[in-house]
């Protein structure tokens, strides 16, 4: 497992978020735990990471503030050292329609479940260290009959991840993650991703 760089995972104090931590840490990476605030969930977060034999890492960061979005992947890479995974599984969600839809719905959900995952990949992409491949992984979970804002920032999440793959270097690989399902099925789909993007990874989600 050694040199598999370190994981960056948004939203990783919450239940699929933290699940993809834990699977991080299976296959052998280190894991910067992104966070809105810090509080008993992060720790309890880290502490599985650390159980797994990895470092860990708490990052607060709001996702709607762009220039701590920007700074998001050096801090992460200060603390842990070179960046090879960012998980983009923190997403903001407030049921509406589209009758009811505003200017704080759209904002809330597009800031955060769309412009920051795109942030954080330039920020990543960056940063990626000249002889390291690196993997992006977009979650995303929308479900019909959910918020019209939500699940629109979802779709457009999930375009953008099918554009970046086709638009980033030979060193970037781009996959998204479906967490329709729940916490348990994402992860083990989040294990046999990175089993095949990145050989060698092994564990149990």
């Amino acid at each position: 497992m050694a040199g598999r760089g370190a994981a960056l995972v948004t939203g990783a104090a919450g239940r699929v978020g933290r699940a993809l931590a834990r699977a991080a840490a299976d296959a052998g990476f280190d894991v910067a735990i992104h966070v809105r605030s810090e509080g008993d969930d992060a720790e309890a977060a880290a502490g599985e990471v650390r159980g797994r034999g990895r470092k860990a890492v708490i990052l607060p960061c709001d996702l709607r503030k762009e220039s701590a979005v920007v700074a998001l992947v050096g801090e992460a890479e200060a603390e842990l050292g070179a960046i090879t995974l960012l998980v983009n599984a923190a997403a903001a969600f407030e049921p509406d329609r589209f009758g009811d839809m505003n200017r704080a719905t759209w904002d809330l959900h597009m800031e955060t479940n769309l412009r920051a995952p795109l942030v954080l990949a330039q920020a990543f992409a960056r940063r990626l260290p000249a002889d390291r491949d690196g993997l992006i992984v977009n979650v995303v979970d929308a479900h019909p009959g959910e918020g019209f804002s939500h699940a629109l920032s979802q779709a457009a999440l999930e375009r953008a991840g099918a554009l970046l793959a086709d638009r980033v270097g030979p060193r970037l690989t781009v996959r998204t993650l479906s967490a329709a399902e729940g916490a348990a099925p994402a992860a083990r789909a989040f294990g046999a991703l990175l089993a095949a993007a990145l050989p060698g990874s092994g564990g149990h989600a």
